[in-house]
């Protein structure tokens, strides 16, 4: 059995509180001798003096990420969201910046959720929720807050890094949800399966065995300095309590990779929402290996909007974008698309969406729902 640490704080919405450090350890005896041993979990890395200054760490990041963003007078990139056919299906991605751990009287989630009914989204795919979700009790996990009696159905797949457990505020996570009618098609979901949190997946089948499998993914940048709450050092503690060496941005990027070339021998469709932490301007590592070298996917915005300049896509960065949606090329017609301005939606990045017709998603004109229920699926 493996040891487990914990340094836990009830947070209300990711502020500042008083914080007990305690240490329990789980010793595995082994045959039928008296010895036994402590496992090494990746957060026994993090030496005990500098636990509390990632706790601060937390809270200095958490207030660059949550300070408000006025709408700039920067347009859409593309195409603006209007009102949605019928016989579409609107998919919508975007780096939200930490939902904030306070499941009840929480003004983002509270948001989030109004503008996903207001736009009539039928997938979203949310990348760093910034929440332990493993720490936290039940009413308060993923599937519990997005519940809205405007939405007859929801499927949830929501992760985070489950090898640490310092701070309910937790950078890093992704999730991947379907509302009403479509989460009736959602024949699958699952996650990252090394437990980091660096994506989850709704598979969508249709008539035929026609599979779709919408992804959302994160990224992590490699810093400056040393700041052990981000998620970069969150993943590098984890290899290096693995034995494993190398970049955690470039494993990522490689198992991502290799992952979804998995997923095309089956045959299946990929839609990814991606923050790539990486210039989109430029032929990069990540984008050559979606577009070129492995997946073969495409990004259905730029190529339909492909004599503009894409603008930045995180509002603390002024030259170049980072965010994007990358699609199969079955999937490239679609039939609207745009990187929204800031201030849509809840994140300090630009909210990203497309609407597709619904048999190029699924291989079927309607949905044959037969049944309303509040089901979810969560990993």
């Amino acid at each position: 059995m493996q040891a487990t640490l914990c340094w836990g704080r009830a947070l209300p919405g990711g502020q500042q509180g008083q914080h007990n450090t305690t240490r329990a350890t789980t010793r595995t005896t082994h045959g039928n001798t008296n010895s036994s041993h402590t496992t090494n979990t990746p957060q026994d890395l993090l030496p005990r003096p500098i636990r509390q200054a990632y706790l601060m760490e937390n809270e200095r990041l958490l207030t660059i990420r949550t300070t408000n963003i006025e709408k700039q007078k920067t347009e859409t990139f593309g195409d603006s969201m209007k009102t949605k056919h019928c016989d579409s299906i609107r998919l919508v991605g975007q780096n939200i910046g930490c939902l904030g751990v306070r499941a009840f009287n929480n003004h983002k989630q509270d948001m989030g959720k109004e503008w996903l009914i207001k736009n009539n989204i039928d997938i979203c795919c949310w990348q760093e929720l910034g929440i332990a979700l493993h720490m936290t009790k039940h009413q308060d996990r993923i599937h519990e807050r997005m519940r809205d009696h405007r939405w007859g159905r929801i499927r949830i797949s929501a992760t985070n890094n489950r090898h640490e457990s310092i701070d309910k505020m937790q950078f890093g996570g992704t999730m991947a949800m379907a509302m009403n009618s479509t989460a009736a098609r959602v024949h699958a979901s699952g996650a990252d399966e090394t437990g980091l949190g660096r994506w989850a997946w709704l598979l969508f089948e249709g008539h035929n065995s026609y599979g779709t499998r919408v992804i959302s993914a994160y990224i992590p940048c490699k810093q400056q300095g040393k700041k052990d709450a981000t998620v970069y050092a969150q993943h590098q503690r984890y290899y290096n309590s693995k034995g494993k060496n190398g970049c955690p941005r470039r494993n990522m990027i490689i198992e991502l990779t290799d992952q979804i070339e998995k997923w095309q021998r089956k045959s299946e469709n990929i839609v990814l929402f991606i923050d790539c932490n990486e210039n989109l301007n430029k032929r990069g590592e990540v984008q050559r290996l979606l577009t070129d070298e492995k997946c073969n996917l495409i990004d259905p915005i730029r190529r339909r909007h492909n004599n503009k300049t894409p603008p930045p896509t995180y509002h603390r960065n002024s030259t170049y974008p980072i965010d994007s949606v990358f699609v199969s090329h079955k999937l490239r017609h679609i039939e609207a698309g745009g990187w929204l301005r800031f201030g849509e939606g809840i994140g300090d990045h630009r909210a990203i969406y497309f609407d597709i017709p619904m048999n190029l998603l699924l291989g079927e004109n309607k949905f044959n729902q037969k049944f309303i229920d509040f089901s979810v699926n969560v990993k």
